[in-house]
């Protein structure tokens, strides 16, 4: 990618650009913009760190918040999808128990 970017940026000073008119060198200037884009949005993926999942309130579910794969984001994010999906599971039994109490009561 550094070799790409620096012969674009030669071939931009070179003394064939000043032969191109406005539009060409406008087009230019902005397929070397969009690859400086994308190196720097790619550069930034590369090194996000692991961000567990937080519920709507911005806390997350107590049970799931010691994540023993934390330093490999691929496994990660998948015991944390497993602790999430028994969390949910688990509300959902609680929350169906509820119902059926309050409708068995009246």
């Amino acid at each position: 990618m550094k070799k790409l970017f620096c012969s674009i940026l030669l071939l931009i000073f070179s003394s064939n650009i000043m032969a191109w008119d406005e539009k060409e060198q406008n087009a230019l200037m902005g397929f070397i913009a969009g690859i400086a884009a994308l190196n720097f949005y790619l550069e930034k993926q590369k090194n996000r760190s692991y961000n567990p999942q937080v519920q709507n309130n911005g806390t997350m579910v107590a049970d799931c918040q010691k994540n023993p794969y934390k330093d490999n984001p691929g496994a990660a994010k998948a015991w944390e999808k497993g602790c999430l999906d028994r969390f949910y599971s688990e509300q959902s039994k609680l929350e169906q128990e509820a119902y059926n109490q309050g409708y068995n009561n009246h």
